[in-house]
């Protein structure tokens, strides 16, 4: 699933790669705190909030690249 919505963000096999790896290491920075921060109660479905999430990390990996990419 992360995979696939990194995909939706790069075309070029070695940036989805790089990217993906980004993504995994947020997700797991400091003992998966953006993980954690998931409300079972709330109105969202995991799988739809971690898309929202993947897609988030997408767009700062884009932004930490800077303007030449």
């Amino acid at each position: 699933m992360l995979f696939a919505v990194v995909r939706r963000f790069e075309r070029d096999e070695d940036a989805i790669a790089d990217c993906y790896l980004f993504v995994c290491e947020q997700l797991s920075a400091k003992g998966f705190r953006r993980v954690l921060r998931f409300d079972p109660g709330g109105r969202a479905r995991f799988t739809t909030w971690l898309c929202a999430v993947t897609r988030n990390l997408c767009l700062d990996w884009h932004r930490r690249l800077g303007p030449e990419t």
